[in-house]
């Protein structure tokens, strides 16, 4: 029989192997196999004990690659937006898929920041040197900018403990399409918290207010323990924001839009998640952030009164001093931001509040000339805001009665809407008036504070404006911002030691 292919006509040696067994083999061969044994399990052992001591850091780099920036994969989902037709709008956009297709995880809960423990030695720190983070104005946010403005201006480890143990609460009461409600027990939560609010459509509103206080502590959506809380809650904004002829950059709301009467909490809603924006682009300076936060800003500047320079519930309505509040300090925000917000907005705003002013501007009304504490408060504070090149600083007679009139009032105990402005007003004035506003204001939060079972993080609401509507997740939100103050901004002007405050004998008639 022939040989197969392959073999050699010898059966006895086979073409495949050139010996019958290794004990035909010469005695060379006997010795390269076996030293080539040793030297692959040299091999073995040696890569093994590398990669054993190795493994954390590679582990280390598999996390961070996992934990990439959300920013690199925002930028390349969200700059390419763009409205093709003048009628197209984003209302069906699904942030939830979004999401999805990122491959970010969603976990339920958030490990909150540790509490900053800082020294009161901060004359050993220069606020001048401390390095910026984004926009200058939010240089106090993060690292030892922080740790100096809480010391400086009297925040406390209890305070910031509050501020951790609330964010907490706020990461645990996000909706999985990144959204926030002021009815928070639409999740998880089932009712574990008591007093819902009752604005169940008012989800921009909500979503902007809880923003603020993650971005207030200095989480953006690129870096913190929040990163991905904050990211999904900006896509939900900009999954909602409308763009399709003069309603781009509406961030009303589901009950509020152009061309047709709404709830109250319209411009309300708009004027809080522009701010969110604003901030967010503020302390990150992402790509992706900078069109929609200009459209929610030109929302507002095409929506103000024309002949009355305020804002109300729906766009071109007459003003009212709450709401200016809200537009004044997101159009602020956004000039911070080098966004494009035009002087005759601000001149508008500027005499709006003329028209509500009582006392040469110490006292403001809602819509007409007064001096409640709550508006008294708001107006105040915006003409911090607008006025600088009007004079309005700590040394101005007008600012000066305004914050001993607030200082005699004393924060309050019920009313959170009137303590969020007075605080920001009082911090921007110092001084002896200020310390003195702020001991009282921050031991009373941090005590009220729920410390135990899922309210933990949360505060009940007692506010007369807004507890209610927004329930549970307001007055919370509203708190933390408040305990926030030290450090979400820097004072617009600086300090150069206590500024006295001395009202004079004029009567105080809030």
């Amino acid at each position: 029989m022939k040989p197969l292919a392959g073999e050699s006509g010898d059966s006895s040696h086979p073409a495949s192997w050139p010996f019958r067994n290794l004990g035909d083999a010469p005695g060379w061969v006997c010795s390269l196999l076996v030293h080539a044994a040793l030297l692959i399990i040299l091999a073995l052992i040696t890569v093994t004990h590398q990669f054993r001591d190795r493994l954390p850091e590679i582990l280390a780099v598999l996390g961070e690659r996992e934990r990439a920036p959300v920013a690199e994969k925002l930028e390349t989902t969200f700059q390419p937006i763009e409205v093709a037709e003048a009628d197209s709008s984003l209302e069906s956009f699904d942030a939830q898929d979004l999401v999805s297709s990122l491959s970010l995880p969603l976990p339920l809960e958030e490990t909150p920041q540790e509490p900053i423990r800082v020294s009161t030695k901060t004359d050993l720190i220069s606020l001048e040197s401390i390095p910026t983070v984004g926009s200058p104005e939010f240089s106090g946010r993060t690292g030892v900018g922080k740790a100096a403005l809480i010391a400086r201006e009297g925040g406390t480890p209890e305070s910031e403990a509050a501020v951790a143990l609330g964010l907490q609460w706020l990461a645990n009461h996000q909706n999985r399409n990144g959204s926030w409600s002021f009815n928070h027990t639409t999740r998880q939560c089932r009712g574990q918290c008591s007093h819902p609010g009752s604005l169940n459509n008012c989800t921009t509103g909500a979503t902007g207010l809880a923003l603020l206080c993650f971005l207030g502590a200095g989480h953006s959506d690129q870096t913190g323990e929040y990163k991905r809380t904050v990211f999904r809650g900006l896509k939900y904004l900009l999954s909602q924001m409308k763009s399709s002829h003069r309603d781009t950059g509406n961030l009303m709301g589901r009950t509020a839009r152009r061309g047709r009467r709404g709830g109250n909490e319209g411009m309300y809603a708009q004027g809080i998640a522009t701010l969110a924006l604003c901030e967010a682009y503020n302390l990150g300076h992402s790509k992706f952030l900078r069109k929609p936060t200009q459209d929610a800003l030109n929302f507002i500047i095409r929506a103000q009164d024309t002949s009355g320079g305020g804002w109300r519930y729906n766009p071109g309505d007459p003003g009212d001093t709450s709401v200016v509040g809200w537009q004044v300090m997101a159009l602020y925000s956004g000039r911070i931001a080098e966004m494009d917000v035009p002087q005759q907005t601000f001149d508008g705003a500027w005499a709006f509040l003329d028209s509500v002013q009582s006392d040469e501007g110490v006292g403001y009304g809602y819509r007409r000339p007064g001096a409640t504490p709550t508006l008294s408060a708001v107006g105040l504070l915006s003409r911090m805001y607008l006025g600088k090149q009007h004079g309005w600083d700590p040394t101005n007679p007008v600012v000066k009665l305004g914050a001993k009139r607030l200082s005699v009032l004393g924060p309050s105990a019920k009313d959170m809407y009137y303590n969020y402005y007075a605080t920001q007003f009082m911090y921007q004035v110092g001084g002896d008036t200020w310390i003195s506003w702020n001991n009282e204001l921050r031991d009373q939060l941090v005590a009220k504070q729920d410390k135990k079972g899922h309210a933990a993080g949360s505060w009940l609401p007692t506010c007369p404006h807004g507890s209610r509507p927004g329930g549970r997740l307001y007055m919370t939100a509203m708190s933390i911002l408040t305990l926030e103050v030290y450090y979400r901004h820097l004072p617009i002007y600086a300090r150069s030691g206590d500024v006295p405050i001395d009202g004079g004998d004029r009567p105080i008639d809030f």
